[in-house]
């Protein structure tokens, strides 16, 4: 048994030891609180647009340091599920309203909130933009590029958020691959349906494809497929019942898009006359003289002048059961063909698909034959600013549908957004009346 100066000795040291370690583990909290206040005091800057491989020092560039994925942090930030909150609206067809509710995929209504979707796309700090160096895509993949560029550096998510871009021409397994190594919120791309299709494996829910596949996929498809229009072809007819006219030649666009009217024409049993032309000459006069019923009007006419025996100097009409002749074709096969409209003059009403329309914004066409006729155009057309090709559009929404799976409010420049059953991301475009070489609102 330890004497008692020594056990007092040791009881004593130990207690001064605990006190020491108590005091400087104080200290180091302390110290902590204080680092972390003067941290939240500091400004944020803005995250730069990184670039994979990119050299600081060139310029016209957004970053000074390439981050690799080794780097790369993801936050914790909670999944948005597609399905999640969604019901499917499907659209109620009355023999009144028929016209005006062609068969589409049904649009998927969700409950989610504007304020939501902010909080989404608030959090996000980081996306990959997949365009993949492949022949014959530099220049769309640049007018991807500069459109989503515009769209973060004119209205940004938030200023925390960093865009990656990779163009390595690898295989698409291995380019999906490699964006999910920077552990990314989103990924943007690709474009090709046969780099979806080799990837399909690998695809998510926070993803948008640059284009459309036959098949539904947990990523969102979207793309600038012409058979977007159909449904609001067909939503701008007056009657349910009479018959609409169709030109087309044997383009593969046109046809797809021809097939897709038909379908939906069927199901609201909407008569369909179609006039195929060649692509080279397109010509409908002998359509109108024949079916039109130009012909048959003017037989009408020698009848009656025999009767009478006076001649009459009415002109020939065309039939006035068709209330529609819709054109699938470009200016320059409408520049043919409107020439005989003009002449026989039918009372139809005249519709057209965007193809009608210059690609670029500022081009102008000069065609008076065009005049009065309505036509479906592309939002960044009209815009005063923002993008000016398809594809800088495309880039564009893109950027917009981050954190947005359900496209909520968006009212984008290739169209007004939706999202279908099969997570497809349908346009919405404008009705717009061409007016001595202008486009104008057709409620005007």
């Amino acid at each position: 048994m330890l004497p008692y100066y020594q056990f007092f000795t040791t009881t004593h040291d130990i207690t001064m030891k605990i006190i020491v370690l108590t005091s400087r583990i104080t200290s180091l909290i302390l110290l902590s609180l204080a680092l972390g206040a003067c941290n939240a005091s500091k400004p944020r800057t803005p995250a730069p647009v990184v670039v994979p491989g990119q050299n600081a020092a060139q310029p016209n560039q957004q970053t000074a340091q390439t981050q690799t994925p080794s780097e790369a942090t993801k936050p914790v930030i909670p999944p948005v599920d597609n399905t999640a909150n969604a019901t499917i609206k499907q659209p109620e067809t009355t023999e009144e309203n028929a016209a005006a509710s062609p068969i589409i995929a049904p649009v998927v209504e969700t409950t989610e909130t504007p304020e939501f979707v902010k909080q989404q796309q608030q959090a996000l700090r980081k996306v990959v933009i997949l365009l993949p160096d492949r022949p014959s895509l530099a220049e769309v993949n640049r007018d991807i590029e500069k459109g989503i560029r515009a769209a973060h550096q004119q209205h940004p998510l938030n200023n925390a958020l960093q865009l990656i871009f990779i163009h390595d021409p690898l295989p698409s397994d291995q380019l999906m691959a490699k964006a999910k190594a920077f552990s990314p919120d989103w990924i943007i791309g690709p474009l090709t349906k046969g780099d979806i299709q080799g990837a399909q494996a690998l695809l998510d829910k926070q993803q948008i494809l640059l284009n459309r596949i036959d098949t539904p996929t947990a990523a969102l498809q979207f793309g600038l497929p012409a058979e977007d229009e159909a449904a609001q072809l067909l939503a701008k007819l007056k009657s349910a019942t009479r018959p609409i006219a169709i030109v087309t030649s044997g383009d593969a666009t046109e046809q797809r898009l021809l097939t897709t009217l038909q379908q939906q024409a069927s199901e609201l049993r909407i008569p369909v006359y179609v006039i195929t032309v060649d692509k080279n000459l397109p010509d409908i006069r002998d359509w109108l003289l024949q079916t039109g019923g130009i012909q048959a009007s003017q037989k009408r006419i020698e009848r009656i002048s025999k009767l009478t025996n006076t001649k009459l100097e009415t002109p020939p009409h065309a039939r006035t059961d068709i209330q529609a002749l819709i054109l699938l074709g470009n200016a320059r096969q409408a520049h043919a063909i409107m020439p005989a409209i003009q002449y026989y003059r039918p009372n139809w009403s005249i519709l057209a698909t965007s193809r009608l329309l210059p690609i670029r914004k500022g081009e102008v066409f000069n065609e008076p034959e065009f005049n009065e006729i309505q036509v479906l155009t592309p939002p960044y057309l009209t815009a005063p600013t923002g993008p000016e090709t398809p594809f800088e559009a495309l880039g564009w929404d893109s950027y917009q549908l981050l954190g947005n799976p359900q496209a909520i409010n968006v009212e984008g420049m290739t169209g007004k957004l939706f999202i279908n059953t099969s997570n497809q991301v349908v346009r919405q475009l404008n009705w717009q009346r061409i007016k001595q070489n202008q486009l104008v609102p057709v409620n005007e």
